[in-house]
């Protein structure tokens, strides 16, 4: 089995969905429905190569915050990835991608 680790960036992407346009810069504009997922190519690589049954760890930096404590749960739910070198940064958000 290939021995694989993946380093790179973590972060949140935040889906909004049915936006009636975009809004102009400093306004606000309602979504009908929203979603957040795990992204960042070092996840995403990672994932991947973990599915195609390489043995695969990932080193990222996350923030401490409530979403980054999120974000390791759900890492840590996939268990097909191993998530050791995982740096929490104290005092740090989730990068988040909107």
């Amino acid at each position: 089995m290939t021995k694989i680790i993946s380093i790179g960036n973590t972060c949140l992407d935040l889906i909004l969905r049915y936006v009636d346009e975009v809004p102009d810069w400093g306004t606000e504009k309602f979504c009908k429905e929203s979603e957040s997922r795990l992204a960042g190519q070092g996840v995403n690589f990672a994932i991947t190569a973990a599915k195609l049954s390489n043995k695969t760890f990932i080193a990222s930096n996350i923030g401490n915050d409530q979403i980054g404590r999120n974000f390791k749960s759900e890492l840590n739910q996939l268990s097909f990835l191993d998530t050791r070198f995982l740096s929490w940064k104290t005092n740090r958000q989730v990068s988040r991608l909107y």
